[in-house]
């Protein structure tokens, strides 16, 4: 246990979630606990006014206090609006998108008719390939077999230097020693 004085931390993140757990139990209680489900955690309103002093303080002004209720309400009533009611865009694409059309429902249009023109060369379905194209595709530019002769094993990574070009003074020389 310390025995010194620590000041609160007032941690932005921190103060945040405490002071919407405040705001939550104070409505809570304004509607005298008739909620569907209960957002308040009673522990946390002590440590939004021991860890965030400046925060806390800031209810008890009450000009501050109104528009932190308002930014709230705010908050609740667009998250409400973006859930429960939908615009003009989002109706529109509900009629056209929003069910499984018959074959007879299907409309072609033809603003979107330039994608497969453009690129129909490439289809396979135009242009499918045959057996003898899988067996001469070229997979690499390095795919040359290198003949036996030529190989050189070594015990080195190429491109690093040899052990030959190394200078090696004798204090750091190793033994192969196990």
């Amino acid at each position: 246990m310390d025995i010194f004085y620590k000041p609160p931390l007032q941690r932005p993140d921190e103060c945040k979630a405490l002071e919407e757990n405040y705001i939550n139990c104070l409505m809570q209680k304004a509607l005298k606990d008739k909620v569907t489900t209960n957002k308040c955690v009673m522990d946390s309103i002590l440590w939004f006014h021991t860890e965030c002093p400046k925060a806390a303080g800031q209810f008890d002004d009450p000009n501050l206090f109104k528009l932190k209720f308002r930014r709230f309400f705010a908050m609740q009533r667009n998250t409400a609006d973006s859930l429960l009611v939908d615009t003009e865009e989002e109706i529109r694409v509900q009629k056209t998108f929003g069910h499984t059309q018959y074959p007879e429902d299907m409309v072609v249009r033809p603003e979107v008719r330039a994608f497969p023109n453009e690129f129909k060369h490439l289809d396979p379905i135009y242009h499918p390939e045959s057996e003898d194209d899988f067996e001469n595709e070229i997979l690499g530019i390095n795919d040359e077999e290198i003949p036996k002769e030529d190989r050189e094993y070594i015990d080195n990574i190429p491109g690093w230097p040899t052990r030959d070009t190394i200078e090696v003074s004798d204090s750091t020389k190793f033994s192969k020693q196990l």
